[in-house]
């Protein structure tokens, strides 16, 4: 099963809801931004400073959405934000494994 939320914080009832409701809409803005840039490839940093929100928060909807089989994870890394060399996620084509 894949969560779209992590109850990390072991938040109930009403707060629990609206959490997982906002990552639900979190990863639909992620996934929209990688549709809308079908053929090329980001980083999480790059993905923040166009869509939004907290870094822990992209990295969480790109991880659901590539373990939904929506993005997948590449081989090419790019200089990431502290110089360090980031791994590109990019939007998973029909017909790929």
């Amino acid at each position: 099963m894949i969560h779209e939320y992590h109850n990390t914080t072991n938040l109930k009832g009403d707060q629990l809801n609206q959490a997982k409701k906002k990552a639900i809409s979190q990863n639909e803005r992620v996934l929209n931004f990688f549709q809308s840039h079908a053929l090329e490839e980001f980083t999480p940093c790059e993905v923040q400073k166009r869509v939004g929100g907290l870094i822990t928060s992209i990295r969480r909807a790109m991880s659901v959405l590539t373990k939904k089989g929506l993005l997948e994870k590449t081989k090419h890394q790019k200089e990431g934000v502290y110089g360090s060399l980031a791994y590109t996620w990019t939007l998973k084509q029909l017909g790929d494994s």
